[in-house]
């Protein structure tokens, strides 16, 4: 990537920033960026970190990947489910801070695209991985703000508390910051 002008946008690799580099390579993503075409770029192996509570198998993603083309390139692409599994512990975990649109958008986007979501392996997979607060939590926000059909069902199954008060149970989520996060919600509903 170096040849291409990418660095390291996270840290600097110089001897003082090295371990911490090192750290950050061996845990899930590292960030690049090239100043020139300002673009920025983060190369991820692993979907959570390894001091997550979440041990997501992404060997399994990979071997449910699906073959695609993009610009003109074959490549391949996360199964619906794997990529909303994804995407839901990304919302996740930028939810502890304040809620970002975007990544509702983007779980949001995935579910009208592809239409046909195996709702069942979704469940079972969030169910391996111990992921079904971060999962619900998203469907949640997305069939509720943003309107995306979400079977009912899906929910229940993945969290039965979702099923008696919603909005209690989105009340007591862990968050850093929930006066910032019900201030967003009270934005989105009076869109």
């Amino acid at each position: 990537m170096s040849q291409l002008m990418y660095r390291p946008s996270d840290v600097f690799p110089t001897e003082w920033h090295m371990p911490k580099w090192i750290n950050l390579c061996e845990d899930q993503q590292i960030g690049l960026e090239n100043p020139k075409k300002k673009i920025m770029l983060e190369v991820h192996w692993h979907i959570h970190p390894r001091s997550s509570l979440f041990r997501v198998d992404i060997n399994i993603f990979w071997e449910n990947a699906q073959p695609t083309t993009i610009a003109q390139y074959e490549t391949l692409v996360f199964a619906p489910e794997d990529l909303l599994q994804h995407l839901c512990l990304h919302l996740h975990k930028h939810t502890l801070d304040s809620l970002q649109l975007r990544w509702c958008c983007d779980i949001a986007e995935v579910i009208k695209h592809y239409k046909k979501i195996n709702w069942k392996y979704l469940i079972r997979s969030s169910r391996t991985y111990r992921t079904e607060k971060p999962v619900v939590r998203g469907l949640y926000f997305v069939k509720n703000y943003l309107k995306v059909p979400v079977p009912a069902q899906v929910l229940h199954a993945l969290d039965p508390a979702m099923s008696s008060n919603p909005f209690d149970y989105i009340s007591k989520m862990p968050v850093r910051n929930a006066k910032k996060i019900s201030q967003d919600l009270v934005h989105i509903d009076e869109r």
